[in-house]
């Protein structure tokens, strides 16, 4: 079999063809680090992992899954979820999952409805069900934002915990320079999303674009946070602060022969009312 070798630059994107290659090429990474993620083998980023088990743990539960892309990030989180209750580390409390997905790329919204329904009877025996929507979601659009929260508001109104997933943003936010025409959609989307029981998860690759001391997304998103007292930065140590890094090995889905590694950097965020 001869082997392809990986473009030099995968981004996702309007048009099939993007969306494709990057569901090729990038969706197995970026679901193996939301996986290290909530599992934290290492014990790196335990106060993540414990935001996961909690929030998810039973009753109605709303996650925000933006840019949801292909679904990487919440299928992740919730075939993990499933696989550990179905391994008896987790109780088999109903769980009801009010998902809402905010994506540009019409092709990843119907990607992300698609992994939705090839998991749905798994997720189901483990007593979890899933309501799903996916709205047209561009973080640089007021419009669109505010469409999204009207969704998270009337969805998430009757849920008692909420969690607020964002994953791989570095590349559009700080390699594409959009931070900046970004950021008052995060004023509001951030607001909005305040509750008792609220968190947000930022998940990123461990990259330049991404990393605080080389000047990366999340250095932006920190000096953003800092000031807003509702939002509280978990996690903090005296050598990385709130980006907690952890990095695992992972065998290729497609040949367990081979193995492929993943290095995370993420930051809990308590949103409070």
């Amino acid at each position: 079999m001869v082997e392809e070798e990986e473009p030099q630059a995968v981004a996702g994107g309007f048009t099939k063809a993007a969306t494709d290659q990057h569901l090729a090429w990038r969706f197995t990474g970026s679901a193996a680090r939301v996986e290290l993620a909530v599992l934290s083998p290492n014990h790196l980023q335990s106060d993540i992992s414990d935001s996961f088990a909690k929030i998810f743990s039973g009753g109605k539960v709303l996650l925000a899954d933006v840019p949801c892309g292909s679904g990487a990030a919440s299928l992740s989180v919730l075939a993990t979820i499933s696989e550990l209750r179905a391994q008896s580390v987790l109780p088999r409390i109903p769980l009801e999952v009010v998902l809402v997905g905010g994506e540009i790329s019409e092709y990843a919204r119907n990607n992300f409805i698609a992994g939705i329904n090839e998991i749905r009877n798994a997720l189901s025996e483990q007593a979890i069900t899933i309501i799903e929507s996916v709205k047209d979601w561009d973080v640089c659009n007021s419009l669109s934002n505010t469409d999204l929260i009207r969704e998270l508001t009337i969805r998430g109104n009757p849920c008692s915990a909420r969690m607020l997933l964002l994953a791989n943003f570095s590349d559009f936010l700080q390699k594409n320079k959009k931070w900046d025409k970004a950021q008052p959609q995060f004023d509001e989307l951030f607001r909005h999303f305040r509750s008792n029981k609220s968190s947000a998860i930022w998940i990123e690759p461990q990259v330049n674009e991404a990393l605080p001391e080389h000047g990366g997304l999340l250095a932006r998103v920190i000096s953003w946070l800092n000031p807003l007292r509702f939002a509280r930065l978990f996690s903090q140590d005296e050598v990385n602060g709130p980006v907690l890094r952890d990095n695992s090995k992972v065998f290729n889905a497609l040949d367990e022969s081979r193995h492929f590694s993943v290095r995370l950097a993420v930051m809990r965020v308590d949103l409070d009312i």
